[in-house]
């Protein structure tokens, strides 16, 4: 089959300005038409760009988790791959590394869907503006 890069065919690679990335979630809503034309696409946050949050690594009880691509079938697995990649790689952009997937109650957190479920809800600043946090993990 072909390697996870194969499936992940480059888009465009964006290198947003400072003040377009202040806002980092209205800034992939502005993107995405031209992400959903390609299917995926490159962001490379401006130098000296801070993230808005920080996973703090000892309030999360992580364990490593392995996929094999051979093992993904239907169409929306390889864009959780293609999905998971991209985030991999902006974390390691910004200093970040998701080395490990993230637990919560002992249970894997699926990103792919947080993700979804967060952007369709409006976004990271609505949901906390909103405390609507225990909406999208119920």
């Amino acid at each position: 089959g072909m390697s996870e890069s194969e499936k992940c065919v480059d888009g465009p690679t964006l290198r947003p300005s400072l003040a377009e990335f202040a806002d980092p979630f209205a800034y992939f809503r502005s993107v995405r038409p031209l992400v959903e034309q390609f299917g995926i696409a490159r962001i490379i946050p401006p130098p000296g760009w801070k993230p808005p949050f920080a996973l703090d690594s000892d309030s999360l009880r992580l364990r490593t988790t392995t996929q094999r691509i051979s093992d993904l079938q239907a169409t929306d697995d390889v864009s959780q791959a293609c999905f998971l990649q991209g985030l991999r790689e902006f974390l390691n952009a910004i200093g970040q590394p998701l080395t490990k997937m993230p637990l919560l109650g002992g249970k894997d957190i699926d990103l792919f869907r947080l993700y979804h479920a967060v952007t369709d809800m409006g976004g990271y600043h609505q949901v906390t503006q909103e405390k609507k946090w225990n909406e999208v993990t119920g």
